[in-house]
């Protein structure tokens, strides 16, 4: 023990009184820090609340969206919505009429080789098809005095877009169909 004292006080010069000190220190039981923990937790735990409560006030509640699009029964109803008329072919099967928010009157046809058929209208003189697929083949027909854009490829034509008296229109088919199917249809859509 003599020489672990003197290495001790060689490398330390630490005064006996201090070594003396440091062996009879009050030592930490559980209880002393169980006791220190449960005064600190009631702090934390209200800290941790105005944190939530904070975050919960800085953000706001989802709104709810509504459906920019209605479905109606008939063509006669989304007309009177939209406060237009749109006249189409005739076709053998289901139709359904839509009317959305931006002010475009839309019906979409399956007819009887399942074919869909979607045509739009609305004020302006935009493009309304909301379809945005490049086409290899896109010509200008004048059918009836009116300028009629037909877009396609090799296999046949699936849009038509035009302009007539402050109205657009689109005519999209499913399935590609020949220039003068395309027409047909075009020249039965006001």
């Amino acid at each position: 023990m003599e020489r672990e004292e003197r290495l001790l006080r060689a490398l330390s010069d630490v005064e006996d009184r201090y070594i003396e000190e440091a062996l009879n220190a009050k030592k930490y039981n559980d209880s002393t820090v169980l006791h220190s923990f449960t005064r600190v937790l009631p702090v934390l735990a209200a800290c941790v609340l105005a944190v939530v409560i904070l975050i919960r006030q800085k953000t706001p509640e989802p709104e709810m969206v509504t459906n920019p699009i209605t479905e109606y029964a008939s063509l006669k109803e989304a007309e009177e919505t939209a406060g237009f008329t749109l006249t189409v072919p005739e076709f053998t099967q289901d139709e359904t009429y839509l009317y959305y928010e931006t002010g475009i009157l839309e019906v979409q046809v399956t007819e009887n080789d399942n074919r869909l058929y979607t045509i739009r209208k609305a004020l302006g003189s935009e493009d309304i098809s909301g379809i945005y697929e490049t086409y290899d083949n896109e010509i200008i027909k004048d059918i009836n005095g009116t300028s009629v854009t037909l877009k396609g490829s090799s296999e046949g034509y699936s849009l038509a877009v035009w302009e007539s008296a402050g109205y657009s229109y689109s005519f999209y088919a499913e399935t590609p169909l020949t220039e003068e199917e395309m027409i047909s249809y075009v020249t039965e859509i006001q």
